[in-house]
């Protein structure tokens, strides 16, 4: 299960700005970190059922202090042509477990800090420390969830070096089309 966001276009977009790394360790990112199991007890509600998923993305907003609205124009038109009409499937297996879900959608290596799921509305917090292009820092991710779709808007802060962060606000919807192929 690993629907392929466009994340790592913004981020290869966003790089001569200069983004910095996140100032954690993995063993830091570890020891917040809520375990798979705290994770599936308070999350029991949406556990994705086995089979395909088609997931589509959208920018919502990207800010980018000191960056000339072309710029900022320039990425988000980026995006946008990347994203648009492109849909990603994969497979759900009987062996994933909802952290993994949750983990996923970010595109990184990325521990849950905060979990919580009531009447399908999940709200979560990540910490993400990548090495290979994806999200290094904090990422919180709010909407609806049930047990054969997603509808989440996933916001992460990029700090930028010079004591200012860009934020990164995209909408991810994921509903399952059927049995793995």
């Amino acid at each position: 299960m690993r629907p392929t966001l466009k994340l790592r276009h913004v981020m290869l977009l966003a790089a001569p700005l200069a983004l910095a790394a996140c100032d954690k360790s993995d063993d830091e990112l570890a020891d917040e970190a809520l375990s798979a199991e705290e994770i599936s007890a308070i999350g029991a509600e949406i556990v994705p059922t086995v089979g395909e998923y088609r997931t589509t993305q959208e920018l919502i907003s990207l800010e980018v202090p000191g960056a000339d609205d072309g710029m900022v124009e320039a990425m988000s038109a980026a995006f946008a042509e990347g994203a648009a009409g492109e849909e990603t499937t994969y497979c759900v297996a009987d062996d994933q477990s909802l952290e993994d879900w949750v983990t996923d959608m970010a595109e990184s290596n990325c521990n849950v800090t905060t979990f919580t799921a009531e009447d399908g509305i999940v709200d979560a917090n990540l910490a993400c420390n990548s090495t290979d292009g994806g999200i290094i820092g904090a990422v919180a991710m709010k909407g609806t969830a049930n047990d054969e779709s997603a509808d989440m808007e996933m916001s992460f802060r990029q700090d930028l070096g010079d004591g200012s962060e860009a934020l990164i606000t995209m909408r991810v919807k994921s509903e399952r089309i059927g049995d793995c192929g």
